[in-house]
This record gives C-alpha cells, structure tokens and sequence, in this order.
C-alpha cells in the first residue's frame, strides 16, 4: 500500500488523518512543520517511495505549496 507523509502545524488534525489512513492500511509519517517535512522527503522518499504528500496549503503554513513543488 502506498506510503502518506501528513504535515500540519495542527497535531490534533496530523494524528486524526494518522490515524484514520492506517486504518485503510496505509503506512504514514508525520511531520509538524515544513522543515521537518523537508527532512523527511530529503531522507527518506528516497528509499520508501514515498506516493502522497498530504500538506496544509493556507497560511500561515504557506510552505505546502512549496512542498509539494520539491516533492514532485
């Protein structure tokens, strides 16, 4: 199944969307901020394959955009 990384500020959203896409059996990381979506895209889509990025897209956490651009 496929590998989702979720990032948002929100921990209450990122453990809500954790919990629900493990349920349909997908494998999921999480990430807080856009640096650390950054490390984990930089080190470890590489070697998982990883096949969804799930990202706020409003501001403040205007850097999901620019995420899913280096993602892609």
């Amino acid at each position: 199944m496929a590998d989702v990384l979720v990032v948002d500020d929100e921990r209450d959203l990122v453990r809500l969307l954790e919990f629900n896409l493990r349920q349909e059996g997908f494998q999921t990381s999480v990430a807080y901020s856009g640096e650390e979506a950054l490390l984990h895209l930089y080190n470890y889509a590489a070697e998982t394959g990883r096949h969804l990025l799930l990202t706020a897209h409003r501001p403040p956490a205007r850097w999901g955009t620019r995420l899913a651009d280096l993602a892609s």
